[in-house]
């Protein structure tokens, strides 16, 4: 295990970033980027009761889902094939993406079908316990976390196994739960420790940037301005931590791959 030290990842994702940021920068932009600027223009500022149906300004979540799988399937062909330019990365991935579009839909389903189950369970619990529809949510969301939780970090490695192997979508299911077996508590470790990391980092760069790039619009007398200023520094922070952790979850499925 000591193999699978996230120092060594760490290093291993650092210096690769740093000697491919040419090629990771352009893909990046282009995929990570873009999607998080549109999720983040079209999405509703203020969310509702009533913004819990369908609503039109959703369906651009289609090719924002589309890029950032493109982006992680492209950037795992990077990591994993030296030499290969960011043009036969891209078209490779998205050679691949309908069967990533396969698996994603198969695991929306399944994860649809544990929610309804689960929902239907604890209601039906609540109901007998007398609890009010606070407590119903809260005991389904307290039922929910660990099993989710598992599958994210059974499948952490996900779209490398696909970007390497291109197998179809059983297979490369198969294979990812295979690789991950016995590495759960580095990867979950991994996963809990980027994520504060990603928090943190997230509130620092729009307090501090943000703030920055709303004052900014309001002296050039363009208040309306400041609010699309500021997606576009989150979405280019986003590109950032996205290429880390994309190369990140490769680097470890290469080396799970190994042994």
């Amino acid at each position: 295990m000591a193999e699978l030290s996230m120092i060594q990842l760490w290093d291993d994702t650092r210096r690769f970033v740093m000697r491919e940021l040419a090629l990771l920068l352009p893909l990046g932009f282009a995929t990570f980027g873009l999607a998080t600027l549109i999720v983040s223009l079209v999405a509703p500022r203020h969310q509702d009761a009533a913004a819990t149906s369908l609503e039109p300004w959703m369906l651009w979540m289609i090719p924002a889902a589309a890029l950032m799988l493109i982006g992680y399937l492209a950037t795992s062909r990077i990591v994993l094939q030296p030499g290969i330019s960011v043009a036969e990365a891209i078209d490779g991935a998205v050679r691949l993406l309908p069967r990533a579009i396969g698996t994603l839909l198969l695991l929306i389903a399944a994860m649809t079908v544990m929610i309804l189950l689960t929902a239907l369970v604890t209601g039906l619990l609540a109901n007998a316990l007398g609890l009010n529809q606070v407590g119903a949510v809260t005991m389904m969301v307290v039922a929910l976390l660990p099993p989710l939780l598992w599958l994210s970090v059974r499948l952490a490695v996900l779209w490398p196994v696909l970007a390497d192997r291109g197998e179809g979508v059983r297979d490369t299911l198969s294979r990812t739960m295979g690789l991950t077996r016995g590495h759960m508590l580095m990867i979950a470790t991994l996963i809990f420790v980027t994520g504060m990391m990603y928090l943190v980092m997230t509130a620092a760069v729009e307090l501090a940037g943000g703030s920055v790039l709303l004052l900014v619009a309001r002296l050039l007398s363009s208040p309306e301005t400041g609010p699309v200023l500021v997606s576009i520094l989150m979405a280019a922070f986003n590109t950032v931590y996205l290429i880390f952790w994309s190369v990140m979850l490769t680097s470890l499925y290469r080396r799970i791959a190994r042994r």
